[in-house]
């Protein structure tokens, strides 16, 4: 069976990867998988092995209506030779649409709170005419149904992984000391402002503690300015971008999550996986899923920096609660696994 899987681009983030595992799983699982990206960007991701790598590089696709039409009749002839069985699209709407109009099977796959996105004229035909809508969570699913949608919802969870690290090197800008990690792109969504103001507090407390924010993005240099007005410099580092996120969680002792929304957060999952214990914003969909409250972790109800220094000081003042935590945060593993995860796709796929 022929799966063609699309994304924007291969740049870091949580959607991304989840694509470069759904290929990965199902090309392991006999399927004859090609990845596709239709934006110019860098690949932060490396495909792996059994997936074929098709870039279209449409970089003036997302300017204007003509770059617009230009890319969805590069991306019709691209399904029309390929001839797939199957179009598993990432947070595509306008490939998704085509798809379905080429009456090819289309399994959607939104990665946002559903509720918090566009859902125009576009998107509404795309849920309605899908063969399948996947979403994270119970809470999407449920706002899918109230409002009619026609097309077959799934709810399938990312997974939790522990990802093998790359060397055995602990990354340069984690401190000698105490460190404190977060991780994702540099976008208002992941509230990495609330987090810079409430480490202010943190830092007055706990000198021996360091912040790192893994990642990049729109907002890098606002926040540099943010930690600089608080005066930050040696107590917070923006780390960029970094391949081997393994080594972060490995070497992370308490691992923040500032999102002010998010859908199912990837980097979470993972961090857990890798024993570091979890404070985050009990946003309307995701953390609540992953992290129980007080057992695996630190769920706060307020997205203030306040709220979150708070939490953050628990953890770090409590020791004996922060290795309860990391230890039960590791099970997660058992309840959102990898195989699960490509079988519930591999199912969708000949269903």
């Amino acid at each position: 069976m022929k799966v063609i899987i699309t994304i924007p681009d291969l740049r870091m983030g949580g959607a991304e990867k989840m694509s470069v595992t759904q290929a990965e799983g199902l090309a392991r699982k006999g399927f004859d998988v090609t990845l596709l990206t239709v934006y110019k960007a860098q690949d932060f991701y490396t495909v792996p092995k059994g997936v074929k790598r098709l870039a279209l590089n449409l970089h003036h696709a997302r300017k204007n209506i003509l770059g617009k039409i230009k890319s969805l009749r590069t991306l019709y002839k691209t399904f029309k030779e390929m001839k797939p069985d199957v179009v598993i699209s990432n947070m595509m709407v306008n490939v998704a649409a085509l798809s379905i109009l080429l009456k090819i099977k289309t399994i959607f796959a939104e990665h946002m709170q559903l509720d918090k996105t566009d859902i125009g004229l576009q998107k509404k035909f795309v849920l309605n005419k899908a063969a399948y809508s996947v979403f994270l969570s119970g809470n999407d699913e449920r706002y899918f149904k109230k409002h009619r949608f026609k097309s077959a919802p799934r709810v399938i969870q990312n997974p939790a992984v522990k990802l093998a690290p790359l060397t055995d090197k602990k990354p340069e800008f984690l401190k000698p000391g105490k460190n404190a990690v977060a991780v994702g792109r540099l976008v208002p969504e992941k509230g990495f402002d609330i987090l810079i103001r409430a480490w202010k507090k943190v830092a007055k407390k706990h000198e021996d503690w360091h912040l790192s924010i893994v990642g990049d993005g729109p907002l890098k240099s606002n926040l540099e300015d943010l930690i600089k007005e608080n005066k930050l410099d040696g107590s917070v580092t923006l780390a960029g971008q970094y391949k081997d996120i393994a080594n972060v969680y490995k070497n992370a002792d308490i691992f923040i999550l500032s999102s002010r929304q998010e859908g199912f957060p990837l980097a979470l999952c993972e961090a857990m996986a890798w024993g570091a214990p979890p404070v985050a914003f009990d946003c309307e969909t995701g953390p609540s899923d992953i992290i129980k409250n007080n057992h695996s972790g630190v769920l706060l109800n307020e997205q203030t920096a306040s709220e979150l220094a708070g939490g953050i000081n628990f953890l770090i003042e409590h020791e004996d609660k922060r290795a309860q935590f990391a230890k039960n945060a590791a099970e997660i593993t058992k309840r959102l696994g990898l195989e699960e995860y490509i079988n519930k796709y591999a199912d969708l796929c000949r269903g």
